[in-house]
């Protein structure tokens, strides 16, 4: 499987769409915008974050943890771990239908700069 973010390619595509034609287009496209709007939402506020965190994720169950060091997945668990000790609760979330808790991970934007 690839490395890519199906929301923020579906945000990027979307700006190439044309004008959609049609009931069905038209509800094709609000619903995809939705979707990444719905994504954006549960992106992480960084000035809440604790110092030491690098990387925020939300687990299937729909809490949010930060972490120090970036969190992977692995077959037959529903979350996120790393190597390091320290993850600290965040909060909990509800995953709105059609977002998979896989895609949600983000790293602290002054990190990838």
């Amino acid at each position: 499987m690839s490395n890519v973010n199906t929301y923020k390619a579906i945000s990027f595509l979307m700006t190439f769409l044309p004008e959609p034609v049609g009931d069905y287009m038209k509800a094709a496209q609000a619903h995809l915008l939705e979707l990444v709007d719905e994504y954006n939402a549960l992106a992480p506020d960084w000035d809440e974050s604790p110092d030491k965190a690098v990387w925020c994720a939300i687990h299937a169950n729909g809490l949010q943890y930060w972490f120090d060091a970036e969190p992977v997945t692995t077959d037959g668990y529903n979350g996120w771990h790393n190597k390091s000790a320290w993850n600290d609760f965040y909060r909990e979330m509800e995953l709105p239908l059609g977002i998979d808790w896989r895609l949600c991970k983000w790293q602290r934007p002054e990190v990838t700069k």
